[in-house]
């Protein structure tokens, strides 16, 4: 068939993966009583935020800036990890 239409709907299954998976909050900060950004290992501990590298400029860019992916580290098992949250829409 044609090329173009494969292409077309490649890249529309790929933004409907990506709305679907933001839905279903896909690597969000996790909240709990503890803290408001939380581990997600066993220990709930808060996370840091570290500077982005490249990577994941790269992976902002390829999903659309759908999710503003930011860089964290665990404070007690110094896992690295990407977290997501929903921006801050305030009254007007």
């Amino acid at each position: 068939m044609d090329q173009f239409l494969y292409i077309s709907l490649g890249i529309i299954v790929y933004v409907l993966v990506l709305i679907v998976l933001r839905k279903l909050n896909y690597l969000r900060k996790e909240r709990y009583n503890t803290c408001n950004n939380c581990c997600p290992c066993e220990l709930k501990k808060p996370l840091e935020r570290i500077r982005r590298n490249k990577l994941d400029y790269f992976i902002n860019y390829i999903t659309f800036q759908i999710y503003d992916f930011k860089r964290y580290k665990c404070t007690d098992c110094s896992m690295e990890c990407r977290r997501w949250d929903k921006p801050f829409g305030g009254k007007f």
